[in-house]
């Protein structure tokens, strides 16, 4: 008898009886297959739908049993315990910080950690695409301007000095350009384009200007020796050959 708290014992069973081997297996594997009911004489009395024990008189016995009345297994107290000091080392969750996760779950706070750095590699893995994206941008824009193409957007780069912008890059070439890596093979793309351009250019100046009227010095006119001065029907003919 313990004042306050009530009656405590030790179970002694015999190792040798025939349920003894289930009776350890409960007790190591699943204590709430079994739990202990004492067998007592005591007074009872109603309060309301209640049944109240007064007093115990006489305890004739403590009987393990497989459904006890008011216990719940072997261990009830110890699991109570043990509740107790679970509650007391963990907090609640929103007293949960990452020092009690180091102190306590250093394996969860290492997952966590693994995860953000995972994240974290892949934002950088995104910037150093983006970065390197744009830095190609540019080194192509700068062989554009180089040889004096504009940019599919049409804005004009700064030419060179007496050169002219000749806005003859596609946002499909343009692309193309992107998509190399070899920046040799870019240069000699923008190269040949240049190339192109500029043979198509003077090929339209000659074809143009050979049905363009051509004006000549006076004074070269008048030291040309001429067999006879033109007559007005040859100036007609000359006027009309120039609007065609």
């Amino acid at each position: 008898m313990r004042s306050g708290e009530g009656l405590f014992g030790d179970l002694h069973f015999n190792p040798k009886h025939a349920l003894a081997e289930q009776l350890v297996w409960d007790a190591e594997n699943n204590p709430r297959n079994v739990g202990f009911s004492h067998n007592v004489l005591a007074p009872l009395s109603r309060q309301g739908s209640a049944t109240v024990v007064e007093e115990i008189t006489r305890v004739q016995s403590v009987d393990l049993v497989a459904d006890p009345a008011t216990t719940q297994g072997l261990f009830e107290q110890a699991e109570q315990i043990q509740g107790a000091e679970k509650q007391a080392v963990y907090p609640r969750w929103d007293a949960l910080t990452l020092e009690t996760l180091r102190l306590h779950r250093p394996d969860l706070l290492q997952e966590v950690e693994a995860i953000e750095i995972e994240r974290l590699r892949a934002q950088l893995d995104d910037a150093n695409t983006q970065s390197e994206t744009l830095r190609r941008r540019q080194r192509i824009l700068d062989r554009l301007c180089e040889h004096c193409l504009s940019p599919p957007s049409g804005k004009k780069q700064p030419p060179g000095v007496g050169q002219s912008v000749r806005p003859a890059v596609s946002p499909s070439f343009f692309e193309m350009l992107m998509k190399i890596d070899d920046e040799d093979q870019v240069e000699q793309l923008i190269a040949e384009r240049a190339e192109l351009i500029r043979n198509t250019t003077q090929w339209q100046d000659r074809l143009t200007g050979s049905f363009t009227p051509k004006s000549r010095d006076q004074m070269s006119a008048i030291a040309m020796p001429t067999a006879e001065p033109p007559t007005v029907l040859d100036f007609a003919k000359a006027l009309k050959m120039s609007r065609n």
